[in-house]
């Protein structure tokens, strides 16, 4: 993992900063707020796909300079197996159990392929874009992470502790979907971690407390899983990085601030958990951490998400080719839930 180098302004020209302010307002969507919808989901496909038209009018407008990055993302093998999904979920409209829904599915996909042709485009041959996209993501991070812990202290003295994690969903009107989001993002602020300055690294190290603590206080036991597997590769990477010639405390540096802010971040919620059943004593479903990773297992006790997934391959060995139609297994899943 290289080092974050500052980026050499003097060679951004008005059109890579064009191209960046672009990718940024992507990212915006993620501060679009429900406007009065049912679902905030409504807005945010809105909105993406109204991102979508205007970068597809500017490709438009300048389309001898992006036409060679079009043609090698176009003819990326990525793309290609992501096209021939996309052709094989438009052919499902004639088979599918409901076609409308197909058809409202179908919208969604077809505004998720423009937005990765559009990115993969403006990124081609751009890693020197990764630093600054990075900073863009840690800006998200930080706000995803702090409306959390906010919403959740807000409520901490509230009868239904319940209610109030399941209300700490900022704008994705679930908490396992900003759990996710915010998942997600920890991997910038390992890279900058790895930052020559010391004060970018103690800004990445303050931003992983936040969003640790925000995942702890979430109890996502998926993101907790996550979190597992990510400190079990960062430590196998920092292992085999290291140089016989080396100076191994400096090169392990970063991980202990890792590993000092997941320990703070968990041992902290584990407390505020513990206050808050001594003065609740109907906590509910969601409880510290520790004990919310304890009930982990891939089995019905452990998870009612078995019995989905059961499901889901059972009807899949029935229907291994055709299946229900893009967006319809909610409507197939009927006959196995309804009991």
């Amino acid at each position: 993992m290289a080092a974050p180098k500052k980026p050499d302004q003097q060679n951004y020209s008005l059109i890579q900063y064009l191209e960046l302010g672009l990718l940024a307002l992507y990212l915006i969507v993620h501060f679009i707020t429900d406007n009065g919808a049912i679902d905030v989901m409504g807005p945010h496909w809105f909105y993406v796909a109204v991102i979508d038209g205007l970068i597809l009018l500017y490709f438009l407008l300048n389309r001898n300079k992006y036409a060679e990055r079009i043609s090698a993302v176009l003819k990326s093998p990525l793309t290609i197996a992501y096209g021939l999904l996309f052709l094989w979920a438009g052919g499902s409209y004639f088979y599918a159990i409901n076609s409308n829904e197909m058809l409202v599915c179908y919208a969604r996909m077809t505004t998720t392929l423009i937005a990765f042709i559009n990115i993969s485009v403006f990124l081609k041959d751009r890693e020197d874009y990764f630093s600054i996209l990075a900073t863009m993501l840690l800006v998200v991070l930080g706000w995803e992470s702090v409306s959390t812990i906010n919403t959740f202290l807000d409520g901490i003295n509230s009868p239904n502790i319940d209610e109030v994690i399941l209300a700490a969903s900022g704008n994705t009107g679930n908490k396992n979907i900003i759990a996710a989001s915010i998942a997600i993002k920890i991997p910038f602020a390992i890279y900058f971690l790895h930052a020559r300055k010391s004060l970018t690294q103690l800004i990445a190290a303050g931003l992983l407390f936040l969003a640790f603590y925000a995942l702890f206080i979430l109890n996502a036991r998926a993101t907790f899983v996550g979190m597992g597997l990510l400190t079990v590769l960062y430590l196998m990477y920092i292992i085999l990085s290291v140089r016989s010639d080396e100076n191994k405390l400096t090169k392990f540096k970063p991980f202990g601030y890792y590993a000092f802010c997941l320990l703070a971040s968990l041992m902290l919620s584990v407390v505020v958990f513990k206050n808050i059943k001594e003065n609740n004593e109907a906590l509910g479903g969601y409880d510290d951490p520790l004990k919310r990773i304890g009930t982990i297992a891939f089995t019905n006790e452990g998870s009612g998400r078995t019995n989905l997934w059961g499901f889901a391959f059972d009807y899949f060995k029935q229907h291994p080719i055709v299946g229900a139609g893009y967006g319809n297994w909610k409507l197939a899943s009927i006959p196995y839930e309804k009991f």
